[in-house]
């Protein structure tokens, strides 16, 4: 790895690429920073090949800044994690490819969010990460302020259709090509298990033998689930099967609006079933954490490990309204409590609840108005959704609006 006295680096800027649910490109999936061509104009996967992102100037203005031991902007969610002592992407991904070999003509890394197309509408998502997000957000947010109809507000959403549809030859052609090349793949949704072009891109792998040699990790909501798959998935070095849970039983509906538990408990014996069949397939659950489900996370992680999957955790840094760290200070002090006093312990628990206390304590500009901004959302959509946060997270509800 280059530069390994540098501890600034991230091998990510030379050896990964990353397509966002827009259309966009990045180095990574926490990158802030649009790649852009010569002329600073943002690629986009409808307009633009996976070529020329993978040679634009923004990608080697970020690896130039890195390698001059500079903390670049477009690497600030790591920067903060590790502030908090969180382990970061950066870190994680400097351990795990230490030593693969950098091919300057492709990456070696592609992790990939194609497309908004989904079948749920997760409290800490949005319309362009989500399809199924374009009638409540139309409803809460534009339709009171605009004059344009649904069908035309739909249209915004065009580029997102037309950088992921089948025939995009920006995109599948040269992801085919590289594809013996790449060694690992990180799959995000919206809900990549939706996505055919992309089941056919690891198809071709098991076909063409490349999956041997490949590792993936995919992050599913877990209400899919594909029959005719199961050999596919088999194939590959390693699977990395990440099911997205926020919650448990009605919390877990609430937070991944439609979804059903009963339903996400079925599917979930049957990815066990499979991971005990092949060996290389490791599930996992992981929570995505934010200013919502923060104060219930001990009684998630209790129940999947009395299951027996293990479980991770992941920040929300964005919407901002949903940052745990916008909580007022009397708020904050009671999640650190009873995170770290709670009776559910499991391995390696107390570090994790401190390293979360740490994230948490950290400041956060503008909180005020953005708390303001949490109860707006959270009540709106509870309106439009027919659900109530009081009444589904009574405790810490009592807790938030007592402070």
């Amino acid at each position: 790895m280059p530069c390994e006295a540098n501890n600034n680096y991230c091998v990510l800027v030379d050896i990964g690429l990353a397509s966002q649910t827009n259309g966009n490109t990045t180095v990574c999936n926490q990158s802030r920073t649009e790649l852009k061509d010569v002329n600073g104009q943002v690629l986009r996967l409808d307009r633009n090949s996976l070529h020329e992102s993978w040679c634009s100037p923004t990608r080697q203005e970020i690896r130039d800044s890195m390698l001059s031991g500079e903390q670049h902007v477009n690497c600030r969610d790591c920067w903060d994690e590790e502030l908090a002592g969180r382990t970061s992407m950066r870190q994680l991904s400097n351990e795990k490819f230490a030593n693969v070999t950098i091919d300057t003509t492709q990456p070696r890394v592609f992790m990939f969010k194609p497309g908004n197309v989904c079948n749920l509408s997760c409290r800490h998502c949005n319309p362009f990460v989500s399809s199924k997000w374009y009638r409540d957000h139309y409803q809460a947010t534009i339709k009171p302020k605009n004059n344009i109809n649904f069908v035309e507000y739909v249209r915004i959403y065009d580029s997102i259709r037309d950088s992921f549809a089948a025939e995009n030859i920006n995109l599948w052609p040269v992801l085919k090509q590289w594809n013996k090349n790449i060694i690992y793949y990180d799959l995000y949704g919206a809900e990549p298990l939706l996505i055919e072009p992309l089941l056919e891109t690891l198809r071709d792998s098991y076909l063409t033998g490349a999956s041997k040699n490949q590792q993936i990790h995919v992050n599913t909501n877990g209400t899919i689930w594909h029959d005719d798959f199961n050999e596919v998935f088999g194939s590959f070095k390693r699977v990395e099967l990440g099911i997205s849970i926020d919650g448990i039983e009605e919390k877990f509906e609430y937070m991944r609006y439609p979804a059903k538990w009963d339903l996400l408990l079925e599917n979930l014996k049957k990815y066990q079933t499979l991971s005990l069949k092949y060996p290389s397939i490791e599930l996992s659950v992981c929570i995505t954490v934010s200013l919502l489900n923060i104060y219930y996370l001990p009684e998630f992680l209790k129940f999947f490990h009395e299951i027996g999957i293990s479980c991770g955790t992941n920040f929300v840094h964005r919407p901002d309204y949903l940052n745990m760290r916008i909580a007022p200070p009397a708020v904050k002090q009671k999640i650190i409590d009873k995170l770290e006093n709670s009776q559910y312990l499991i391995d390696g628990w107390g570090e994790k609840a401190s390293v979360i206390a740490n994230f948490i304590s950290l400041d956060h500009e503008n909180s005020q108005q953005l708390m303001q901004e949490f109860w707006e959302y959270t009540n709106k959509y509870d309106d439009l959704r027919k659900q109530s946060y009081a009444d589904i997270f009574p405790e810490f509800y009592e807790i938030l609006t007592n402070e």
